[in-house]
C-alpha cells in the first residue's frame, strides 16, 4: 500500500507541475482565490487585517496549506526573502527540492501579495523581502 500511495503522490506532483504551466489553470486558481477571499471577509481590494489571517500557532507538514506555511514562516521570520522561507520550511521538515519549494513559495507569496493583499514587499534590486502587512 505504501508503494501505491507513493506512486500516487508522485503522479499528483507531476500533474500539478503540468497544470501550473497552463494559463487557463492559473486563471482558474486566481478566480478561486478571489472567491475564497470574498468568502473570508476581504474587501473588494482583497485587504484583510492581521487578526483575520488565522495563522496556525504550530507548524504541521500534513495539516497546513502552503498559504498557512508561508504566513507562519513570515510571522516567525518577520521579513524574509523567498530563499529564507525555503530554508525555514526545510528546517520544519519539508522534503521537496529547493527548486520545487522556491516555485511553490513564490506562487503562494505572489497570491498573498496580489490577490489577498496581506503581504507586502520591499525590493532589493530584483529580489523582494516579504512581510505581513
Amino acid at each position: 500500500m505504501d508503494i501505491f500511495l507513493k506512486t500516487l503522490k508522485e503522479k499528483e506532483k507531476e500533474l500539478q507541475t503540468e497544470l501550473e504551466q497552463n494559463p487557463l489553470f492559473k486563471q482558474l486558481e486566481l478566480v478561486r482565490a478571489t472567491i475564497l477571499g470574498f468568502q473570508n471577509g476581504h474587501s473588494e481590494n482583497g485587504v484583510q487585517s492581521k487578526s483575520e489571517l488565522d495563522i496556525p500557532s504550530n507548524y504541521s507538514i500534513e495539516d497546513m496549506t502552503w498559504r498557512e506555511k508561508v504566513l507562519f514562516a513570515l510571522k516567525k521570520l518577520g521579513q524574509a526573502f523567498i530563499s529564507d522561507i525555503v530554508e525555514f520550511v526545510k528546517k520544519q521538515g519539508e522534503k521537496e527540492s529547493d527548486e520545487w519549494l522556491d516555485k511553490r513559495i513564490g506562487v503562494t507569496i505572489s497570491r498573498l501579495k496580489k490577490v489577498e493583499g496581506v503581504v507586502g514587499v520591499k525590493l532589493y534590486g530584483k529580489k523582494g523581502k516579504y512581510f505581513i502587512r
